[in-house]
Formats: structure tokens, sequence, C-alpha cells
């Protein structure tokens, strides 16, 4: 195992793909699977682990001795978007594939993915690729479309679009001196400041499109989760965490219409429209507060 700070990116001879893990106190080693792949696999790998100020939840340094490729990073700030930008800083490679410590990887998935990378000619930093998550080798976790699309520009069409896309699917360029701003935005995400559970990924691709790159949707499973993702059931924080991210995503005078659109949806969708209403509005009062890259 290694330590390492921030790399240049200069030193990044060709594209590479790695894992970016983020876990609390340790709870990576419950998952068998995913420590074997991460061991197994040999792609250069961060593990961000976020233990606040229990020194119970300290990861061992020599936790992975005999696996140069992985660094182990504790960190006592929280937050899954900290994690992942501290995660994205470390790591040497050129594109992250994100982990939660509670999925496992396709290795097929990530052999297709390699080669597909392996394709692009351009900068690393203008592609984002969003995969498929699958809950098992027969379950996807949504409805994906079987061909190839790219969604380029910050349109209003391609700010909906993506909001379907989990941070699970993501493959993510790490930061260069190109674009050392393409960052989890702190206030979002679980264990965020901000109190806002969900909604990083999309204001994450938000800002990747106005910044000029472009979201290629690929037909490829990469990870699989048993259980339900974050924002993947409504509740009242995913609720707030839609208004936050429509408040700091779409223009300002756009605001009005989408509280009519979701008013109406509600509504006849039957009881507890209210309790949503209410809700979004605080959601889109917190998105309205968030500071803007």
């Amino acid at each position: 195992m290694r330590r390492m700070s921030s790399l240049d990116p200069s030193s990044k001879k060709k594209q590479t793909l790695g894992l970016c893990v983020s876990t609390m106190n340790g709870k990576l080693l419950r998952n068998t699977v995913l420590v074997s792949q991460i061991q197994e696999l040999g792609l250069a790998t961060v593990v961000v682990n976020q233990h606040g100020h229990d020194p119970e939840g300290v990861l061992s340094e020599d936790l992975w001795a005999e696996a140069p490729h992985v660094t182990v990073v504790n960190a006592e700030a929280r937050g899954v978007s900290q994690s992942r930008n501290a995660g994205l800083h470390s790591l040497s490679a050129h594109w992250a594939v994100l982990c939660d410590d509670d999925v496992t990887l396709d290795r097929e998935g990530l052999q297709a993915l390699t080669d597909l990378l392996a394709g692009h000619d351009g900068p690393a930093q203008e592609l984002v690729v969003a995969g498929q998550l699958w809950h098992n080798a027969s379950t996807p976790w949504r409805k994906y479309a079987k061909e190839i699309s790219t969604l380029k520009g910050a349109s209003i069409q391609n700010a909906l679009a993506i909001q379907r896309i989990n941070s699970m699917e993501l493959v993510v360029p790490t930061p260069s001196q190109e674009s050392p701003h393409m960052t989890f935005h702190p206030g979002l995400g679980l264990g965020s400041k901000g109190g806002v559970l969900a909604g990083e990924e999309v204001v994450y691709l938000q800002q990747h499109l106005a910044q000029g790159g472009h979201i290629l949707r690929a037909p490829i499973r990469i990870r699989f989760h048993e259980q339900e993702s974050t924002g993947s059931s409504i509740q009242a924080s995913t609720i707030q965490a839609m208004g936050a991210v429509h408040r700091h995503i779409f223009p300002w005078w756009l605001a009005p219409f989408l509280v009519v659109k979701m008013t109406w949806k509600w509504r006849r969708q039957g009881a507890g429209w209210k309790n949503n209403l209410s809700a979004y509005l605080h959601g889109m009062r917190l998105g309205s507060t968030l500071e803007r890259p």
C-alpha cells in the first residue's frame, strides 16, 4: 500500500482507468467481494475512509500492504462529495469508476469500458461515461437504452436527461490543470453540511456540460448493487434534493414553471401531494443558497 498526494496530470503517460472507493468507519471491509476485486484487478485504487473523530473507524495502513496499486486515505471530513473529491485528486489514472462501499464490480463490463476509453483520442477531461448499474446479473437498476448516445451542451433538455443518471453509473475524469474545478459540490450528497442528501451527480454533470464536456451513455454494465441506491425511492429527502438541484441547475426564471409542473404531477398521484410540494419548495430554497462554481 502507498500513500499519495495529488498527482501531477503530466505524469499520467497514458489514459488509464482506476477506482475511487468511498467508505465510512471501515465499512468497506464487510464487502468481501469488493475487497477481493480491488486486490485482484490491479487497477489504481484510492479508498477514502471517513471516520470523523472516531479512532476506531480508521483503516489500517497495512490493509493492502502487498497491493501497491491501492492507496488508503483516512479523513475526518464527512460527506460523500468530499470523499469522492479527495479520491479523485489522489488517483493515478485518467478516469475513475466511482464506488460506494456496498457495490461490486462486473469484470467483463470493466474490460468493455477499458476498450471504450482506449478509443477516446481527446483529453480525458472532456469525457464522462454513464454506464449501467444492475441489482444482479439478471435485473437492471432501471430501464436502459441499448445503443450508445451522447449528451453535449448545457441545454434544458440535457439538464432533464442527466437527472436520471445515478452516481453509481458514472465513470468520471480526474481533475487536471485544464479543469481543476471539476469536483462534486460539497453541499450535496449523503453526509453533506448543506443537508441535501442527493443530487451531487446531477450538478456535477451539468457543470461538466457547461464547460464543454460531453457525456457518453454506454450500454455497459459496470457495477452491481443489490439494494436500492440513494434517490431511487421517492421520499421527502429525495424530493427535497430534487428541488435543490432544480433551483441550482435551471435558470431562475424557470422556477415558477417547475413548481407548477411538480404540483400538477403530485396532485394527480393523490394523497401526500402537499407534503411533497412542501419538501420540494424547501429544497428550492436550499438550492438557491448553494455556492455556484
